[in-house]
């Protein structure tokens, strides 16, 4: 009779095996007790993520004269530029749910409600330009670009204001977070252009 064939022989292997089986077993449970512990994320009920705020209307760095357009918004960028006239702000907004005409009258509105006045607007079809004139002789130039409508997009177009440059109205929280400002300093060109 062989090694292999005899029925003792078999008892060590089955009982290795049986041993492998019942560790991977209370491993198995140990993880399923813990797994939650290890990146998986909590149930809260609320899966929608923390929205940043609005540096225009959290008046961190408002529009001159507080002017705050009846429109829907995001702010893309906000920064100080140099231009051949001196420092000026560079705000970037995208708007939805209306047309071009109705985001320039929404603009034109915000600025005007707060004393400025309009010393010349053109439009196209696709883009305008707004220029206003403040109480105190501050400049207000505004360029606007429609989006491409087909398919129907969520961002319906871009407006480019150039403003006064503006100190920070506020600096607690929210105004102390650059994802809220949109004032990213030194680093132009980067994910939010």
């Amino acid at each position: 009779m062989t090694a292999r064939s005899h029925p003792r022989s078999r008892g060590p292997v089955r009982r290795r095996a049986l041993a492998a089986v019942a560790v991977l077993a209370v491993v198995l449970v140990v993880l399923a007790v813990l797994g939650d512990s290890f990146g998986r994320a909590r149930p809260s009920g609320s899966y929608r993520p923390a929205l940043v705020g609005n540096t225009v209307l959290d008046g961190c760095f408002p529009l001159p004269g507080d002017a705050r357009p009846d429109l829907a918004f995001v702010v893309r960028s906000d920064g100080d530029v140099a231009t051949d006239a001196g420092p000026r702000r560079r705000l970037v907004l995208h708007w939805s749910e209306v047309g071009l005409p109705e985001a320039a009258t929404a603009l034109e509105e915000a600025f005007t409600a707060v004393g400025f006045t309009v010393t010349d607007a053109t439009s196209g079809p696709a883009d305008g330009v707004l220029r206003l004139s403040g109480p105190a002789g501050e400049r207000v130039v505004v360029e606007l670009r429609s989006f491409d409508d087909e398919p129907p997009l969520l961002v319906r177009g871009e407006a480019v204001l150039d403003l006064p440059v503006a100190a920070p109205a506020r600096t607690d929280p929210p105004c102390d977070a650059v994802t809220t400002t949109k004032r990213f300093g030194d680093r132009p060109g980067e994910w939010w252009e």
